[in-house]
């Protein structure tokens, strides 16, 4: 097989599998982008404050997920928790949702059990990979959800490290870079 590159002139145009093959190559683009731009991290992107059996993510807010881009909104985006009448207190996964069939980001919540469901993280040209945001208590019963039954799990994305052997070192100087 010939190498190739992409994207190529004249039109540069790449699939939706080359991109996402393109902007989550080696530095596993994945995560929360710092809402505030620098230094500190803003409040959680989930939380739960009682008003239903809900979970809600906060506006203007955003994220990489496998190289594509996802954003809250202008206003708080509310996701609904299914009912929970197993006996127990049940374990959910709010994620954010690559769905290779769109190539569309969205948000979700993963319905568990009395343990946390791992995300599904499929590596071909197909199916779902899913970036973890929180963990939800849902305890037998519940109508409504509290602070304390939200959990983060996001990660945030800053700048990348350059990883460099013996006397290199990238042509740029940032404080607080790894190199």
């Amino acid at each position: 097989m010939a190498e190739t590159s992409w994207p190529l002139p004249p039109d540069r145009v790449i699939t939706d599998v080359e991109f996402e093959r393109l902007m989550s190559g080696p530095l596993g683009l994945s995560g929360l982008v710092n809402p505030t731009g620098s230094g500190g991290m803003g409040p959680p992107l989930a939380y739960c404050n009682s008003t239903g059996r809900n979970v809600k993510l906060h506006a203007s807010r955003r994220a990489f997920v496998r190289g594509f881009m996802w954003d809250s909104g202008s206003s708080d985006l509310t996701l609904s928790v299914a009912a929970n009448a197993t006996g127990s207190t049940r374990q959910d996964l709010v994620v954010l949702r690559l769905d290779r069939s769109t190539f569309a980001v969205t948000a979700a919540v993963v319905t568990g059990t009395a343990t946390l469901p791992s995300p599904t993280q499929s590596t071909g040209t197909s199916g779902v990979w899913e970036l973890p945001i929180a963990s939800l208590s849902v305890p037998n019963g519940a109508v409504s959800l509290g602070a304390s039954q939200c959990t983060e799990l996001a990660w945030y994305l800053g700048q990348s490290p350059a990883l460099c052997t013996g006397g290199t070192s990238p042509p740029f100087t940032t404080p607080g870079l790894l190199k």
